[in-house]
């Protein structure tokens, strides 16, 4: 499943809006090895994507032009087992990742250059839940440490983190000759897990 939208607003004779919207899905059963279809095991993935921007062009005049950006994007990813019906592990698993951010930047053409600076930051909330038990310990090796989690007493994992990310920089697109031309540029950034 894919739904897209787009919409432009015209705000003024300098400035245009638009809004991006989309969605994404898709679910499907997990593959079994015949012995586990046999013992009707009905585990499904799914995974859902979504994306949401706001964007705002302001032109300053014939040769300046800003742009502002707010933006956020959400991945999920599923593993589901509503039934209990895993064999020999019962997992079930949750995860999602989303992107918050700005991003702003500045263009100017004088001469031979085209000069662009910008800043970009954003938020990168992350979050995972996993959870395991045995449900066929005869299948299981009878050394092994995941015999300690049952459904009744299953391993759960639970975490959450929220890292930053922030940049800047400055290009040039150079015109050396009518026919050479040079790009260059500097680009920061910095990043917290």
């Amino acid at each position: 499943m894919h739904v897209f939208g787009r919409f432009d607003w015209q705000a003024s004779r300098n400035d245009v809006v638009r809004l991006s919207l989309s969605s994404n899905g898709s679910g499907f059963q997990v593959p079994n090895l015949l012995v586990q279809e046999e013992e009707g095991q009905r585990e499904r993935q799914e995974l859902r994507d979504d994306y949401e921007a706001l964007h705002w062009t302001h032109v300053f005049n014939s040769t300046t032009v800003g742009d502002l950006a707010l933006f956020r994007r959400s991945s999920t990813a599923k593993l589901l087992d509503p039934d209990l019906t895993g064999s020999p592990f019962f997992i079930e698993q949750h995860r999602n990742q989303r992107t918050e951010g700005l991003h702003a930047s500045l263009s100017k053409d004088w001469a031979r250059h085209a000069v662009k600076v910008g800043v970009e930051g954003s938020r990168l909330p992350l979050s995972e839940r996993f959870t395991l038990a045995v449900t066929d310990p005869e299948d299981v090796d009878p050394d092994s440490p995941v015999l300690a989690y049952t459904l009744d007493q299953p391993f759960l994992f639970n975490a959450k983190h929220t890292g930053t990310r922030a940049s800047w920089y400055v290009q040039d697109h150079v015109r050396i000759t009518q026919h050479f031309s040079a790009d260059v540029g500097l680009r920061l950034t910095t990043t917290t897990c």
